[in-house]
């Protein structure tokens, strides 16, 4: 099954009466956009990585020790 890979920066802000302003940049195409809520934005970065034309790459390799994804182990990047 093939995997599908796309770099992004997502920016969080809290602001006074608890209202967010998120801003999702991706990487590949420099494409930003500032969404409503994480939902919306989690649509936004899923649309990018299902559109190959938009710079959406294969995943890398898995080189976690037994396949154990890297998310679960929360391990930090260097």
């Amino acid at each position: 099954m093939a995997r599908s890979y796309g770099s992004f920066i997502v920016r969080y802000w809290l602001l006074d009466g608890n209202q967010e302003r998120i801003e999702i940049e991706h990487m590949q195409t420099g494409d930003r956009v500032r969404v409503a809520s994480l939902d919306e934005g989690v649509a936004w970065i899923t649309a990018r990585v299902r559109r190959p034309a938009s710079g959406g790459g294969r995943a890398p390799p898995d080189t976690t020790a037994q396949g154990e994804s890297r998310e679960k182990g929360r391990q930090p990047c260097v």
